[in-house]
């Protein structure tokens, strides 16, 4: 899978980056669950922060969980 690269402009001093054992701790699934959703466009995809190295942005992330929390609120 193929990070994004952060771009400067996108960044702002308030944001946090989450290594994926953090994202796992706020949504709860596994790692290929996390993946495969990434790769069907579901989840936001991670930033490359070095060599091997993925992280997500902390606000991406709880925006998805606010629009994913959303829309379970509606389809019950």
């Amino acid at each position: 899978m193929n990070a994004q690269p952060v771009q400067l402009a996108e960044i702002s001093a308030d944001d946090r980056y989450l290594t994926l054992p953090q994202v796992k701790e706020r949504v709860p699934k596994g790692t290929t669950t996390i993946y495969r959703w990434i790769r069907e466009g579901r989840f936001p995809r991670p930033y490359a922060i070095g060599p091997g190295s993925v992280a997500w942005l902390e606000r991406e992330v709880i925006a998805w969980m606010a629009s994913h929390h959303q829309a379970a609120a509606t389809n019950h």
